[in-house]
């Protein structure tokens, strides 16, 4: 039985050799080199033209392991350097902070570095888009914000504020939550928390 698996595996391999080389392999599964993680940063992002100028900002993650993964001792994360290339990741320089908890999608690469112990690989996330996660007591202490300076508001002008913000029209803010907005503009994480606090308190 043993022999007739082995060939079968045989036949297989050169049956399909052709097609692993071809490009268009696992078309029908989408791009096959999709990365999503969660993981924390281990250094401050940092800001570096390129060879021919455009941006690249770069930082390191520790991912942690999930229990269904072998562990890693002595810390059982993996950790890789996520590059960053263009204009649209610039805005978030000052978010890309150590300690910061990020989702990262993008694809996986490797090259080779010649370093003073020899030639080594290094693994590498290329970032299609990074988004910062708020520290859990930052969202709670946010929210708390947020609720306080709502309660100056009689419940026709909330109401109108919830539709201003889920339609999308910042010219219909009421005047008091420029105290929310200092630019004129309401920071993303700050309209999810008034989103989420006049939920809270329609329920």
């Amino acid at each position: 039985m043993s022999r007739n698996i082995t060939s079968s595996v045989q036949d297989f391999s050169q049956d399909n050799q052709s097609t692993i080389q071809d490009d268009g392999f696992l078309s029908g599964l989408g791009t096959y080199n999709n990365v999503v993680v969660i993981g924390k940063i281990l250094t401050d992002a940092e800001f570096f033209p390129t060879r021919s100028g455009k941006p690249k900002i770069s930082f390191r993650v520790a991912i942690p392991r999930t229990p269904d993964l072998p562990y890693k001792r002595p810390v059982s994360s993996d950790f890789f350097t996520v590059l960053c290339y263009g204009e649209r990741f610039v805005p978030l320089l000052d978010m890309l902070t150590t300690g910061r908890w990020v989702v990262v999608v993008g694809w996986a690469q490797s090259r080779d570095v010649d370093t003073p112990d020899g030639r080594r690989t290094v693994n590498e996330i290329g970032a299609r888009a990074v988004v910062p996660v708020l520290d859990l007591a930052l969202l709670a202490a946010l929210d708390h914000l947020v609720q306080v300076v709502l309660g100056r508001f009689p419940p026709q002008d909330l109401q109108s504020l919830r539709e201003a913000l889920i339609g999308g029209n910042g010219s219909e803010l009421p005047e008091a939550i420029r105290d929310l907005a200092p630019e004129g503009q309401l920071h993303p994480e700050v309209r999810q928390a008034i989103l989420r606090v006049l939920q809270r308190e329609g329920e």
